[in-house]
């Protein structure tokens, strides 16, 4: 128990990332917490029918390790989380262990890989730091605006609480305008903050819809039945 909060999660520690990616899929039906938009139905990339064949093994997952995002994203996110320490003026301890795996202790297959965790100076409460970087358009800034977090991003952070038990969650997103091809063009950048309280009812209820959704995959999983492909997801 840290910050007056119990965690739920048993920790694996790989040392590189191809240990890390075999003791993802160690246990049958294993999911991370990017995983669970597709199980509650808002993932832009991914049914729930092709998530369970490529559990089964008859479809292969799409790699997107070399694509030029996926790489930005990966190679920034250490200046990120340095600049929100910066940010939160010292108010958060950030740590970051990036071939761990947080596992639930009831429900081992439910499982998250933390971009940063965070503690809270004042109170020694226990939080989760997810960090976030794409194109800056339009339509991105309106997907953060009015305080809200996407949809997808929010099923993950419910999977990420569920599975740590931790007090709350601090979403950053960089988005990025690049730069035309020419020596004056200069990138455009914009910085958005999310924070997600896990004790609020809305959060909670959320909480509890991932984790039914993944009990159902689970069983599915498990006794090779298909999953439903009907929309599951309720807005608190």
């Amino acid at each position: 128990m840290r910050g007056g909060v119990m965690e739920n999660f048993i920790r694996e520690h790989y040392e590189n990332r191809e240990l890390w990616l075999l003791g993802r899929e160690r246990i049958k039906g294993s999911h991370g917490a990017s995983d669970a938009a597709v199980l509650v139905g808002v993932s832009r990339f991914k049914t729930i029918d092709e998530f369970y064949e490529e559990k089964l093994g008859r479809r292969a997952p799409e790699d997107l390790s070399n694509k030029a995002s996926v790489q930005f994203g990966i190679k920034a996110e250490d200046s990120i989380r340095k600049l929100v320490e910066l940010d939160f003026g010292g108010k958060y301890k950030i740590e970051h262990y990036p071939y761990d795996i947080l596992r639930h202790k009831d429900y081992p297959f439910i499982y998250a890989t933390l971009d940063g965790e965070l503690t809270r100076f004042s109170d020694g409460e226990k939080g989760i730091l997810e960090i976030k970087t794409g194109t800056l358009t339009k339509k991105s800034l309106e997907a953060w605006s009015s305080r809200h977090v996407p949809m997808a991003y929010f099923a993950q952070n419910c999977q990420q609480l569920l599975v740590t038990g931790w007090s709350y969650c601090i979403d950053v997103c960089r988005l990025m305008k690049a730069p035309e091809d020419d020596d004056e063009s200069l990138p455009e950048v914009a910085w958005i903050y999310r924070y997600i309280d896990a004790k609020t009812r809305s959060t909670r209820e959320s909480m509890q819809y991932v984790l039914e959704a993944s009990l159902d995959f689970k069983n599915c999983v498990d006794n090779e039945i298909r999953p439903s492909t009907t929309l599951r997801w309720k807005v608190a």
